[in-house]
């Protein structure tokens, strides 16, 4: 393995004159990049994945946006936030990063600027988020984020906002943008105290670039891959297994083609429930993500074996994990910002029994993860797999698009699991009195290989899960009945140890075929949430325990992010409604 790294100290920048939107800052003297890279030089080229998402960049695709709830005793002045914005981009050098060819490759290149794209937007929250998620980056020129705070209604004695903070996947994951939040929320909290030291830049971290990590014996597995990669995906459809043979249907091409369209379905266990499924992983010895594989497969040959009446057993269930790949790098890199994740497929054939001994499963699924994550270095192995194949799957799912026919999909689900945030973004800082209440971050892709995307993480003590699923390759009704499924039986698993519990709160059936649940019924949001942000925060949980906070250790096993194409949100709610009305989250795709 061999690590290029740049970057090593960050001089003491300014604290006065923060850059506004379009305004320029100061990048610094420091020689800080390993190598002499001065403002407007050349860094590093682009690995394999960098390369997929600068494309994608060109079109709106492959945007992350995080949406932290911010809550304060103190006024979130608009200057103040600016100000942390800049310092934080002044010590984070991915965020002066831009990409340019150069020998006919694709290369970072340092900005001559920090330029800070940031302004007060008073739309609501999914008018915002809609905005940046399927917005458009000059990839040649910078800067590669932008960020909006969205002012909120408040009682007299708090202070309460949105900041909506968005970085093109190039140069950022699931890891990096909680450890951009966590910055950020310590350089909020130190600019807000009024007789503080003043913002303080923690020890910065530097740029890094993996390669030469594929052994000469790993070229076998990788061939072979890449052979059945081609005959699947390319040259021919795997979408019939995909679809279990019409048990979950894909939608019908519309005539001319419509835009296809994101929605977003997600929920919080309650800190009771997640404490218990935390202790069954803990008693069973495997991860809250191989739960997470389990139930998500039981869901989905459930509802497809029900939809369409026909047999799913022996259908293999392909789930695409997305991994961290810094858990391959040393420790003191390990939460160095930039792209690095990579992929493990894992194919499972359906089976009668897993339901009824869904513990059985798991512990297959964890085994198998361990071997694949360890050992068997499977992400590692796929890394040469991403540029080629990626590209060649966008791009042909592209081209159907423009002729209305049915993209190509390989697996029924990519997850994203970024484990327990406790030890990483707490939402709390000893520095000052501002605290992140809620965290959403938001995926979607139209391009994507998959019909679903199944987010996880947990924050201040409960478990998130939200799917991502795609207009354009499942229907609302499929799509809903799903995730009513993996949440209910979730729920039931934390709370009986079972999926077929029977009791009078049993809530596992699977939801009426025949009618179309788009969306959920959301009872009340914890006590501190309710008035806070009615539009984007929902809960399937009706216990109010939200003062236990997580106390188990931060899992890095699936510490990782996948983040699809860009796209908009459209928040469907009415604040004023009362608290168990349903609420919908679309997110048109922009192409």
């Amino acid at each position: 393995m061999v690590l290029e790294m740049s970057g090593v100290s960050l001089k003491k920048v300014k604290q006065e004159g923060a850059a506004s939107q379009g305004q320029e800052a100061p990048c610094g003297d420091d020689n800080t990049w390993g190598i002499e890279v001065e403002p407007g030089e050349w860094v590093r080229t682009l690995n394999g994945i960098e390369t997929v998402f600068a494309c994608g960049g060109r079109h709106g695709c492959f945007n992350t946006v995080t949406t932290l709830w911010l809550t304060s005793p103190l006024p979130l002045q608009p200057h103040l936030i600016r100000h942390a914005l800049t310092l934080l981009a002044q010590q984070v050098k991915v965020l002066q990063l831009h990409v340019s060819w150069r020998w006919l490759r694709l290369w970072f290149r340092r900005m001559k600027h920090v330029i800070v794209d940031f302004r007060v937007d008073d739309r609501a929250v999914g008018d915002v988020v809609s905005g940046l998620v399927g917005s458009r980056y000059n990839m040649e020129r910078g800067p590669l984020w932008r960020a909006r705070l969205v002012p909120l209604p408040a009682p007299p004695d708090r202070h309460r906002a949105v900041l909506v903070l968005a970085v093109q996947h190039t140069i950022t994951d699931g890891l990096s943008n909680m450890i951009l939040s966590r910055d950020l929320l310590h350089l909020i909290n130190t600019t807000l105290l009024p007789h503080g030291p003043g913002p303080t830049l923690s020890p910065h971290r530097p740029i890094i670039s993996l390669t030469n990590m594929v052994k000469p014996g790993d070229w076998p597995y990788i061939l072979s891959m890449l052979y059945k990669k081609m005959s699947t995906s390319i040259l021919t459809s795997k979408n019939k297994t995909i679809y279990f043979g019409g048990g979950l249907p894909y939608p019908s091409p519309s005539c001319p083609p419509v835009p296809p369209v994101n929605r977003l379905l997600h929920t919080e266990l309650s800190v009771t429930t997640t404490e218990a499924l935390l202790a069954r992983c803990r008693a069973a010895k495997v991860t809250l993500h191989a739960v997470l594989l389990a139930v998500a497969q039981v869901a989905l040959v459930r509802v497809a074996g029900r939809r369409g009446g026909v047999d799913v057993a022996g259908t293999e269930v392909t789930i695409c994990n997305c991994v961290n790949f810094r858990r391959y790098i040393p420790p003191h890199l390990a939460h160095t910002p930039g792209c690095f994740i990579s992929l493990e497929d894992r194919e499972v054939p359906a089976s009668a029994d897993d339901e009824k001994d869904v513990w059985g499963l798991v512990t297959r699924l964890n085994t198998s993860l361990r071997h694949s994550l360890g050992p068997g270095r499977i992400p590692v192995k796929n890394t040469p797999l991403l540029r080629m194949i990626t590209l060649m799957v966008v791009g042909l799912n592209r081209a159907l698009s423009r002729m209305n026919r049915p993209h190509r999909c390989d697996s029924h689900m990519i997850t994203s699991n970024m484990g327990n945030l406790s030890g990483l973004l707490p939402g709390t800082c000893s520095a000052g009195p501002v605290q992140v209440a809620h965290m959403v971050r938001t995926v979607s892709s139209e391009m994507a290989c998959t019909p679903f995307m199944l987010a996880s993480h947990t924050f201040r003590g409960r478990l998130l899960i939200s799917l991502d699923y795609y207009t354009n390759k499942i229907t609302p009704t499929a799509a809903s009945q799903v995730f009513y499924c993996l949440v209910s039986m979730m729920k039931c698993l934390g709370n009986h140890g079972s999926l077929t519990h029977d009791g009078p709160d049993a809530d596992t059936t699977c939801p009426n075929t025949h009618h179309d649940h788009t969306t959920f019924t959301y009872t009340t949001p914890p006590q501190d949430y309710h008035t806070f942000n009615n539009d984007q925060y929902f809960t399937c949980e009706d216990d109010q325990d939200d003062h236990d906070y997580d106390k188990y250790n931060y899992n890095h096993d699936h510490n990782h992010n996948h983040q699809d194409n860009g796209s908009t949100i459209t928040t469907l709610n009415n604040p004023a409604t009362p608290s168990n009305t349903t609420t919908t989250t679309t997110i048109t795709n922009q192409t």
